[in-house]
């Protein structure tokens, strides 16, 4: 049977072919592409800032229909327009709502529109923005953002989140607000939904930079996205380093940067390291490019990594650079820590090394780029088939499309809704009873009138 399903997610999708393209966006794609095959979607979608080119002159709303269901993408700035969202929203009639990402998932929550309410919190608010709060030397964020993490999770029905560990932390929340209690003693709220990897074979269009800016037979290490909070950038910087003055044929070539409007700081000192160096010719900044464009950059280098420093973001959050990166066939290197690095390791699908270890860093990369590139290219390999059959959009979220087949409200959410009624209905009998009784309902209507006065 077909339903009607509003989404609230994070814009643009990659069929967009943006500039920037974040995890939220990929996520939000998958649920749409996959939910759209039997029933009749509508996707309410938050641009995220620095997405596009030529932002600014994009107008506020676009209604694209061109991938099979109706697709809203609205400026970040007047998404928080509550009216026109729930406008759209309740005029689509929707059968269960689904937030995509924990920020959609907040405006999603605000709607009201007491129906079954997936909430996708993909990562923790809290765990995220206590670094940035760190960072900024600024607590309001951590307290802000808990906030609305807890305005989703008083709220929804079910979760999904990033990682098991991520799993266990909001098991931990909703013990805080009292949802860990008898009525849902054998209701299962949290599920995890791995990132996925985008349905599509990469493809190596142009030369972009080997033998052009960087020698044909270099040893390359790619570096893409956004450098956040939870970045070792003086690991990265002082383990590369050491690996290249030992070795003359490791270059450095970073795709991303700064992150718009949420942390170009990390970044920054990155570049500072850097400049200060008498080996920055050998780093190579592309910047933030085209989704297109990306592939060719993973075709010409050798070796892709990821950097975390120690946080419990690093250990509950997800890393879609790797991701997307297994998905193309390049090998990763990686600091252990969030969940996908441990099944790299468990299942010998890339090279790790523990957070902190600068030298473990350095040695790590001179064996590499002394392996052979066919092995080297076998790893990649056996990554790809893992990601592709592990991480592809259907199997991801499997159990969410389990619930959907009959969506229903949490046990307290239902219990919620009873009470709700019985007192609407006590109300009304007693104030038929009291209509019937002139003396009673005087009483009854100045000990209102007090109460309203005293207020």
């Amino acid at each position: 049977m077909r339903k009607k399903i509003v989404i609230i997610g994070f814009a643009p999708l990659p069929h967009e072919d943006p500039a920037r393209l974040y995890a939220g966006s990929i996520r939000t794609d998958a649920f749409c592409q996959v939910l759209k095959r039997d029933n009749d979607v509508m996707l309410l979608g938050m641009r995220i800032p620095g997405s596009y080119d030529k932002e600014k002159e994009l107008p506020v709303i676009i209604n694209d229909k061109s991938q099979g269901f109706d697709y809203f993408s609205f400026n970040d700035k007047h998404f928080g327009e509550i009216k026109k969202i729930e406008e759209l929203a309740k005029n689509f009639s929707p059968d269960i709502i689904v937030g995509v990402n924990s920020l959609p998932s907040y405006y999603a929550a605000m709607l009201n529109l007491r129906i079954p309410f997936w909430a996708d919190l993909n990562g923790s608010l809290l765990c995220e923005f206590q670094l940035k709060a760190s960072a900024e030397k600024d607590e309001y964020y951590t307290w802000h953002f808990f906030g609305i993490e807890r305005a989703i999770i008083k709220t929804a029905d079910k979760f999904s989140v990033v990682s098991e560990y991520q799993k266990y932390e909001l098991i931990g929340e909703l013990a805080s607000i009292k949802r860990i209690n008898a009525v849902n003693s054998f209701y299962d709220f949290v599920h995890v939904i791995q990132n996925p990897v985008m349905p599509m074979n990469y493809e190596h269009k142009k030369n972009v930079f080997r033998g052009k800016i960087i020698p044909e037979d270099a040893f390359v290490v790619l570096w893409t996205g956004g450098y956040n909070y939870w970045t070792d950038v003086k690991l990265l910087f002082n383990g590369i380093t050491a690996a290249m003055k030992r070795n003359s044929k490791i270059y450095f070539v970073s795709l991303g940067g700064g992150i718009q409007a949420h942390n170009n700081k990390t970044f920054n000192n990155f570049l500072k390291l850097i400049n200060d160096s008498d080996i920055k010719n050998r780093f190579h900044f592309a910047g933030w490019v085209k989704t297109s464009e990306v592939p060719d950059y993973y075709f010409e280098s050798d070796i892709g990594i990821n950097i975390d420093g120690y946080s419990y973001e690093t250990f509950t959050g997800g890393r879609n650079r790797i991701n997307d990166m297994m998905n193309a066939g390049l090998p990763v290197l990686t600091t252990e820590g969030p969940e996908i690095t441990k099944i790299i390791k468990d299942k010998d699908l890339g090279f790790t090394f523990k957070i902190g270890d600068v030298n473990g860093f350095t040695d790590k990369l001179l064996k590499l780029a002394k392996m052979s590139k066919t092995d080297l290219k076998e790893k990649g390999f056996r990554s790809q088939n893992f990601a592709k059959e592990n991480w592809n959009y259907e199997k991801i979220l499997s159990e969410f499309l389990l619930w959907l087949k009959d969506p229903q409200k949490s046990p307290d959410n239902l219990l919620k809704r009873y009470f709700k009624r019985k007192d609407y209905l006590n109300n009304i009998i007693e104030f038929l009873v009291t209509a019937k009784n002139p003396s009673l309902f005087m009483k009854r209507f100045k000990e209102k009138m007090r109460a309203f006065t005293d207020a």
